[in-house]
């Protein structure tokens, strides 16, 4: 037999479930042609792992284990691995999805998953020769499906002692009950009974689902209910969202009372659902049944009073409460523990809420969400001890207390899992060693991931500059010289501009021709393009034959337009410039002072123009 060891749910949109069995070498290695995994529940649903080897073959399959195969189908997604020890690429899975459960197909699965021989290796095999298999299963959706058919007084009332005998005739408003459907180890069934109107004719249907299973507890079942006849469907949740348009639950909740009833719906459209001859087909979407034990504990005693109560696996517990220091404190033993198998653990997931007296609508839950425990073979449980967010006060002022000062308190129980190999294995290491390689592979998928957004943003920015893509094209090849060179930092960039950019500065920086700007950037640039410092281009040395006066008429930064002084010149300033200009020419030769006077005057009033802007600026 292979062995049910671990079991995972995710509170994902899938409701994914990962159950995980150990498959025995004695099989693989033995003549054994088949091997089947004990009985494991999924959602309530009985199901079994199975193994089949066809020669060198092995093929897997789902088994659906339930009682009642022959009205209740399900649709599930399901996937089955075997855990590589090496590396998780080389693991050994199939996947098949919407598999559907009927009555005449009760097994899914895969022929030919893998070979025999593959798979008897270290690769695959512990020290012992097992093989840690991973069986997921989710999407699943349950449906109970059943065809009704309304009796003849309902559909020709006035006719119905021509078709039946008077001894044989049934008042017209009797019940009428589905055959009964099996689901979270209890037995339902869905009643319709009709209800008669003033005049005696049929006014409504009142529909409700009913536990035939006597127990002493109750279930908190979540389903969805539709009727389908003819053309005509009838579904309560889109009458209810007619009038709730805000509300989004799918799904119905009902607790059922001490007789197994649910809160019953009320079907008003009698007329469409006998179209079809009064014949319809029912179908109940069942989603969840949460086994629920109201409790009713004294915590103002003076020694905590120990209840007990037998859950659906008929596993015996006790809960005490107690006040302590104005907290309402419940504890939690697990009296059964002792009745564990050796070499297994019980996986129990569970919930406890304190229900109000006054309005039983209100609950306050214990926990943020349900809680997973795991229990092994002891003599005895030290209990759970479990403090509450209610205080004496709120327990006695907002209507917690009954009659006899005491609480109600409800233990919902989720799922129960009796799992073989308690301690810790060396199987244990494959799942953790496979989570640390999906996790570097997942880092190196990112690291590639950001390097190509970084290159689709460049060529993006490419495409709106076509400037930034001659300088994008022009990278690889350097500059004329040959030598390619790296982009400058900006902190280098920032250096030379401090350094030779300082308008105070008079001097020319002292670079040589060919240590020009597109060393700087390790591209080549436009001269025209290069913004000019002190009458100089900037990163180009003074030529030895040239002037540092500017020429006339020399245009001013970067983008060829004309100098124009950011701010204007105080009147005292542009007099003084004026009396100098007049003052020189009066001081030069009678030969110079005829030379037309755009020669003398222009290169002055721009030298002493550039020298006035850097002082002043």
């Amino acid at each position: 037999m292979a062995h049910f060891t671990r079991f995972v749910s995710f509170e994902d949109k899938f409701n994914t479930n990962l159950f995980t069995f150990i498959l025995p070498s004695t099989f693989l290695l033995g003549t054994e042609e088949k091997l089947i995994t004990r009985e494991f529940i999924c959602r309530h649903i009985p199901f079994a792992l199975t193994f089949v080897k066809n020669g060198d073959q092995l093929n897997a399959f789902l088994l659906h284990r339930s009682r009642d195969t022959e009205r209740i189908e399900m649709t599930l997604d399901l996937s089955v691995t075997l855990l590589c020890r090496e590396h998780f690429t080389r693991n050994e899975t199939f996947i098949e999805k919407n598999c559907k459960f009927t009555n005449k197909v009760t097994l899914h699965g895969r022929k030919s998953f893998t070979s025999v021989n593959r798979l008897c290796s270290v690769d695959y095999m512990d020290e012992r020769g097992n093989i840690q298999c991973e069986l997921e299963i989710k999407n699943l959706s349950i449906s109970y499906i059943t065809d009704v058919q309304l009796t003849p007084q309902l559909i020709n009332p006035q006719y119905a002692h021509v078709i039946h005998p008077t001894n044989n005739r049934q008042p017209i408003d009797a019940k009428i009950e589905t055959p009964s459907f099996f689901y979270s180890n209890y037995e339902w069934c869905v009643v319709i009974q009709p209800k008669l109107d003033s005049v005696g004719q049929l006014g409504h249907f009142r529909m409700f689902i009913q536990r035939l299973t006597p127990c002493d507890h109750s279930v908190k079942l979540t389903y969805r209910v539709k009727l389908i006849a003819g053309s005509y469907t009838w579904d309560p949740y889109q009458e209810r969202k007619i009038t709730h348009p805000h509300d989004s639950n799918t799904y119905e909740i009902n607790y059922t009372d001490v007789h197994g009833l649910c809160r019953p719906y009320r079907i008003d459209r009698v007329r469409e659902l006998l179209q079809a001859d009064g014949k319809f087909t029912l179908t109940v979407e069942l989603k969840d049944a949460v086994t629920v034990f109201p409790i009713i504990v004294d915590p103002f005693a003076p020694n905590p009073i120990p209840v007990s109560f037998l859950d659906k696996d008929q596993q015996a517990w006790t809960v005490e409460a107690y006040i302590e220091e104005q907290c309402f404190i419940i504890r939690l033993y697990y009296s059964d523990i002792f009745k564990i198998p050796t070499d297994y653990v019980r996986s129990i997931c569970f919930n406890i809420t304190v229900r109000n007296y006054r309005d039983t609508k209100i609950t306050t839950s214990v926990f943020p969400k349900p809680v997973t425990k795991y229990y092994s073979q002891k003599d005895h449980d030290e209990g759970l001890e479990i403090s509450t967010t209610l205080d004496v006060d709120e327990l006695t002022q907002r209507g917690y207390l009954n009659e006899q000062q005491s609480v109600t308190i409800e233990i919902e129980i989720f799922f129960s899992h009796l799992m073989y190999s308690p301690e810790y294995t060396p199987l244990d290491d494959i799942v953790r060693k496979q989570k640390q390689q999906i996790m570097r592979e997942l880092q190196t998928a990112q690291n590639e991931n950001f390097q190509l957004e970084k290159k689709l943003h460049e060529i993006q920015m490419s495409i709106q500059n076509p400037t930034m893509s001659s300088r994008l094209s022009d990278i690889p090849n350097g500059p004329q010289s040959g030598i390619s060179a790296p982009t400058t930092p900006n902190v280098v960039r920032k250096y030379y501009e401090m350094k030779y950019g300082d308008k105070s500065s008079t001097s020319n920086p002292p670079l040589s021709m060919s240590s020009n700007a597109t060393s700087f950037d390790g591209i080549q640039s436009n001269i025209n393009s290069l913004p000019i410092r002190n009458g100089v281009l900037s990163g180009k040395g003074p030529p030895s034959s040239a002037s540092s006066i500017p020429q006339p008429n020399v245009t001013m930064g970067a983008r060829n337009t004309p100098f124009k002084f950011t701010t204007k010149l105080p009147d005292s300033i542009q007099n003084t410039i004026a009396n100098t200009s007049q003052s020189l020419q009066s001081k030069l030769p009678t030969s110079l002072q005829k030379l037309p006077a755009s020669f003398t005057q222009g290169p002055t009033i721009n030298m002493l123009a550039n020298k006035f802007q850097n002082a002043f600026l």
